[in-house]
């Protein structure tokens, strides 16, 4: 859905762009694109407000549903302006302008305020230093893993394991570690 309504944003603000006033038209046209460049403006403005409402209560929806079934929540540090960049970017870009949209900053913020409403929950905010190129077993950093390979195969333990899986459990085992003061092996610190 997010897609979606990001596609609908950017097509408003591209009609929006394109418009460019007729200088020699008579004063009924010049008063007829005014009032259709206001209108598409008022559209866009409105469409926005109603985005951004949607945004918020998405946020506030999921971070209810995660503090009431959890007691500790491990967020991830998403660093979307460095994924979105367009500079060596494999994401299309209406996949990049919907992970703008969700602001997975704010969406961390209203999780941990909403967590001062629920005792005794935790919520850990937690990087992502490579985890899915770590074998989640042994440790094996595999760098010449690329994004398109979506499972992580161990030249050491020959473990073979998504990679969303197994970056999910080295942010969870990172988290804990932190936590308790020592490396996501439970070894090194």
């Amino acid at each position: 859905d997010a897609l979606e309504r990001a596609r609908k944003l950017d097509l408003l603000q591209r009609r929006l762009d394109r418009r460019r006033p007729a200088s020699e038209a008579p004063n009924d046209k010049k008063r007829k694109f005014k009032k259709t460049t206001r209108t598409l403006r008022k559209k866009l403005a409105r469409e926005r407000r109603r985005v951004h409402g949607w945004v918020e209560a998405a946020h506030y929806d999921a971070a209810n549903f995660l503090l009431a079934r959890n007691d500790i929540l491990i967020l991830p540090k998403l660093r979307v302006s460095e994924l979105v960049a367009r500079a060596g970017r494999n994401i299309p870009p209406l996949t990049a302008r919907a992970m703008q949209l969700m602001s997975h900053y704010a969406f961390r913020q209203r999780v941990k305020s909403a967590a001062a409403r629920y005792a005794g929950k935790i919520v850990i905010e937690s990087g992502e230093p490579g985890t899915s190129k770590t074998c989640t077993f042994c440790g094996l950093w595999k760098a010449c893993l690329k994004l398109t390979d979506r499972v992580f195969i161990c030249g050491d333990c020959t473990v073979e394991c998504d990679r969303d899986v197994s970056g999910a459990r080295n942010n969870g085992l990172a988290a804990a570690g932190a936590a308790l003061g020592i490396g996501w092996d439970g070894v090194s610190g």
